[in-house]
């Protein structure tokens, strides 16, 4: 198969000293170290899809050649670089006789210029988890600040671990409970201990034996 026009063929860099990759097509995906949720995941479904199809489709295996080198190769390979203003960057090259790869990278950029996200669960889950991760660092903050507005509730409240604080925080009725951006997860820890009132508090708390009414 021809380099199709959509797929773009790789071409030296201003100011490259890597290894060349002449001949070699592009994915759409790409990461690199401050690389938001939603790049990453869209990442991670390519590459887990690409590992999955050089597993089941077997004109993908046997010996591969690089059409500019001749050196032994992959159909696709993840090619890592540094970067002086990110750290480092990834992104996929695909051989140009891997036509099925190259099929299934076609489908992935048309996806991506329909809807930016290319599975809404793993989406769903990665942003959820980092923002789980971002809260661990803010639940004591948020203990302090639910005690402030029910100090009645002390001491239910200090017995309560990082998870049981989770779903108090997530119990808060407030506009989003997480957002993510290229900057990081972020969580409002403020606003949800405002949103609380004691009939959510109850709920919430109601699994966890002991403590003050």
């Amino acid at each position: 198969m021809k380099p199709n026009e959509t797929l773009p063929t790789w071409t030296r860099p201003d100011s490259y000293i890597g290894r060349a990759w002449h001949g070699w097509l592009i994915a759409p995906v790409s990461r690199h170290r401050d690389s938001d949720i939603l790049t990453l995941s869209n990442w991670e479904i390519v590459v887990s899809r690409l590992d999955g199809l050089m597993e089941s489709d077997a004109g993908l295996s046997g010996d591969w050649i690089d059409p500019y080198t001749g050196e032994e190769c992959g159909p696709f390979e993840i090619v890592h670089e540094r970067c002086s203003l990110v750290g480092w960057v990834e992104w996929i090259a695909i051989h140009p006789d891997a036509a099925v790869l190259i099929q299934y990278a076609l489908e992935v950029s048309e996806a991506l210029e329909a809807y930016c996200i290319l599975d809404e669960t793993h989406f769903s889950d990665a942003e959820h988890d980092a923002a789980y991760d971002a809260f661990k660092d803010e639940a004591d903050d948020f203990r302090e600040r639910v005690i402030e507005r029910f100090p009645a509730l002390r001491a239910r409240l200090e017995a309560l671990d990082t998870d049981s604080l989770w779903a108090l925080y997530m119990a808060a009725d407030i506009c989003e409970h997480y957002t993510s951006d290229n900057g990081g997860t972020y969580v409002w820890i403020v606003c949800a201990a405002d949103a609380l009132n004691a009939d959510v508090i109850d709920a919430a708390l109601a699994p966890i034996p002991g403590g003050d009414a």
